[in-house]
């Protein structure tokens, strides 16, 4: 509208009252552009040009508002009377002027005035607000009915405007009634306050951004789609879930089989698989599947590192993204699209659909975050795998150790004759796996000729005929170079070995070996060469567990050929003592003022002595600083600290008890307190005490002879030992220890479990270990005190 003028398009059912409409118009205004003159009221939008104000000079009014005339005001001009405050009601006319006399168009021109400068400043404001906004755009009137919808809103609500507009919005959307959108909305509405909200809207299957503001004619509402947003967002929501779920995944399998459905839960996306790369083959194997790619994928293809989309994307790397895949990846003849992605050094994910184009950038972004968290969950299951698998080795192994240094020592213990021991012992070492043939040799009087003197096992080496020239240093096997070298020898494959002697083991079925020497200080006994029926068996562990026992071995052949594993019943006992410095105990107890004394002692291979040491104080770090000082000490460790006791383990260069051991004495008792040592020593009958007592006089000072007592020492009888601890046993303690030896809970592998145990005898767990323990501590004083 320019100053001054109007456009205004007469429609009526007759031309020639259109016309005459027209020049009653133009006759009252002088100023209004009459472009159409008549238009049939059928169809009044297939005129093109536009106009300021739609003049309906009709009997009846238009059914509904005329698209190509929105947001244009609509006058009807009509001759009836009674009917204005019935139709401006209406949402289709504006306003209604009735042809009553000569001023009609007078009236006419006014209101059409009046209407085009109010509609003309709405239009301004309305579109100044819509200009600035992305958002769709709709407004309601008081009574909820619709009287605007923007292109953007009417797309939204999958609505045509002129299905929309002057209708309620309550009628339309039924389903909205008692939802968020009718509170808000009635909310605004009251208080006369802005509102903004989210809410889904089911029925269109939409989640809604909302913004509604209250106006002087109804309620101008802005709204968002934000569905894509929502569905991230309850994506990334499900990534977090998942995350938590791979990290207390305890194996890699586990992780890949929760890949797979978690990508199929967060995506939506159904065919689905995790490949785990193996090492050893070079392959991705798949490990994690959906159902839906099981029974499309029946083979589950297995692809190299240079085969295949997933092999490219492990090699490189690089995510694969395919809006039509039939050319890239033939597994399938179901899927159209898919995308893969790499999982670190762990493998690859393939993530597929029916749809061709089915995945875009957002489904990517949460599948790459999804496949980064895996990588982390994958990482962190193989580790803990693997620290699983070293403690069960460890445990296996430690088991395993412990029968076999348990059976061993008890033959040590057992036997009487050095005989005894070799055959023993040979036997203990093939019950153990992966042991399967062991024989000891001796070298001969001269020491040129090492022949083999007891073996056992079910293979036959021809070992009753072994002879090994000692001094042909070229061709020695094995066995001859751990007496020679008095090292011990391992072959860890006897397979690869060009040698008689490796040929003739590996026929047999033997995989590896180890040879110990049997050493006591300066002394080689002989030889032990264990066989294993698989390589590698002998690792580092098992060498210095067989070179422990080789050294048990030999100290136990020493005691029986010098006598001093004593058989006899009649003893003397000597209690000496003395202040002299040159006494371990002597000094200790002197400088750290607490009780010290000797709780047991072994020879080591190099001659010398570990004591285990017990001072009555709880300072221990005290004792270790005072034994690291000591020039007698070579080794000091700090075993455990109890009931203000600390214990240690103690290798010392000299010692008393290694001076009485070469006379055969047994030290019962050593102590040392307030610079004093006293020792309780036990000698054969026939061995001269006053010799002893002499020796250690003449190396120590100040001695003192405290107490001198001959008495028997009878041999006790199985059965008399049977009777002194069922004395020391209660009840509970000798039950517990019964039924844990009858049971098999000392075989290996163990037969029954300490719950089998506790549940025979109505106890719990703990209470069962209690008494077991109580019982073994009371056997082994027996053994040991």
């Amino acid at each position: 509208m320019t100053s001054g003028s109007l456009r205004v398009l007469v429609a009526s059912p007759s031309a020639s009252d259109a016309e005459t409409t027209a020049r009653a118009l133009e006759t009252a205004a002088g100023s209004i552009d009459r472009t159409v003159t008549a238009v049939p009221t059928d169809d009044p939008g297939a005129v093109s040009e536009s106009f300021d104000c739609l003049v309906w000079d009709a009997a009846e009014q238009p059914g509904e508002r005329i698209d190509a005339f929105e947001g244009v005001p609509l006058v009807w001009y009509v001759g009836a009377t009674g009917l204005a405050s019935e139709h401006v009601e209406s949402a289709v006319v504006d306003d209604v002027v009735q042809r009553a006399d000569e001023s009609s168009p007078l009236v006419l021109l006014h209101r059409i005035r009046a209407l085009v400068r109010t509609s003309s400043a709405g239009r301004a404001q309305v579109a100044s607000v819509i200009d600035h906004v992305d958002e769709a755009v709709f407004a309601l009137d008081n009574d909820w009915a619709f009287t605007y919808v923007n292109k953007k809103a009417a797309q939204l609500l999958e609505r045509e405007r002129r299905d929309l507009l002057g209708d309620s919005v309550w009628e339309i959307f039924q389903a909205a009634v008692g939802s968020t959108f009718y509170d808000e909305y009635h909310r605004a509405n009251r208080t006369g306050e802005p509102t903004t909200f989210e809410e889904y809207h089911a029925p269109l299957d939409r989640h809604f951004q909302v913004a509604a503001y209250p106006s002087d004619g109804g309620l101008v509402v802005h709204f968002r789609d934000v569905t894509d947003w929502k569905r991230q967002e309850q994506a990334l929501s499900g990534v977090l879930e998942t995350t938590r779920a791979l990290m207390q995944a305890r194996t890699r399998e586990e992780v890949a089989k929760l890949l797979a459905r978690a990508a199929e839960n967060t995506l939506g996306f159904e065919y689905n698989v995790v490949r785990l790369y193996d090492a050893e083959s070079e392959t991705l194997v798949p490990e994690g599947i959906t159902d839906a790619a099981e029974a499309a994928m029946a083979d589950r293809p297995v692809y190299g590192i240079d085969e295949g989309v997933p092999g490219e994307v492990f090699r490189t790397g690089e995510v694969r993204r395919y809006a039509d895949v039939t050319d890239v990846d033939t597994a399938s003849d179901v899927l159209a699209s898919a995308m893969y992605f790499p999982i670190g050094v762990h493998g690859t994910i393939s993530i597929g659909s029916t749809e061709p184009g089915a995945f875009d950038e957002t489904d990517q972004q949460i599948a790459e975050i999804l496949a980064t968290n895996a990588a982390v969950a994958f990482s962190r299951a193989k580790r803990e795998q693997e620290a699983r698998e070293a403690r069960t080795r460890v445990e296996v192994l430690l088991e395993r150790i412990n029968g076999l240094v348990r059976e061993v020592l008890e033959v040590l213990v057992q036997a009487t004759t050095r005989e005894e021991i070799e055959t023993g012992v040979c036997r203990q070492f093939t019950a153990a796996a992966p042991y399967s043939f062991a024989w000891l040799g001796t070298a001969d009087v001269a020491g040129e000729i090492l022949s083999a003197t007891a073996w056992a096992g079910g293979t036959d080496l021809g070992i009753v005929d072994y002879e090994c020239d000692l001094a042909a240093e070229d061709s020695l096997d094995p066995s001859a170079k751990a007496l020679q070298t008095r090292d011990s020898v391992v072959v860890s494959d006897l397979a690869v070995h060009d040698s008689s002697w490796a040929r003739d083991a590996a026929d047999a079925g033997l995989g590896s070996l180890c040879a110990v020497p049997l050493k006591y200080r300066e002394t080689v006994y002989g030889v032990v060469t264990v066989y294993a029926d698989q390589p590698d068996a002998f690792d580092d562990r098992e060498r210095v567990v067989l070179e422990a026992l080789g050294r048990a071995i030999a100290d136990a052949i020493n005691a029986v050929e010098r006598g001093r594993i004593l058989s006899t019943n009649r003893v003397v006992e000597m209690e000496l003592a003395s202040r002299d410095p040159e006494l371990l105990f002597s000094r200790l107890s002197a400088r750290a003022d607490c009780r010290v004394e000797s709780a047991g002692a072994l020879y080591q291979s190099d001659g010398s002595l570990q004591l285990y040491l017990r001072a009555e104080t709880a300072d221990a770090d005290a004792i270790a600083s005072l034994l690291s000082e000591d020039p007698s000490v070579v080794d000091a460790t700090h075993v455990v600290s109890h009931d203000g006791n600390s214990l240690f383990d103690v290798t010392a260069t000299e010692s008393v008890v290694e001076t009485l051991a070469e006379f055969g004495a047994v030290t019962q008792r050593l102590t040392g307190e307030d610079g004093m040592t006293r020792l309780t020593i036990e000698l054969p009958h026939e061995t001269e005490a006053r010799d002893v007592y002499d020796l250690l006089a003449d190396r120590y000072d100040d001695l003192e002879l405290v107490g001198y007592h001959e008495h028997d020492r009878p041999v006790q009888t199985r059965q008399e030992f049977r009777a002194t601890l069922r004395e020391r046993f209660t009840d509970r303690q000798e039950t517990a220890l019964r039924s844990a030896y009858l049971g098999g809970f000392f075989e290996w592998p163990r037969e029954v479990d300490g719950d089998d145990l506790a549940q025979s005898m109505g106890i719990t767990r703990p209470t069962y270990h209690q008494h077991l323990r109580a019982a073994e501590r009371k056997v082994f004083e027996e053994m040991f005190e």
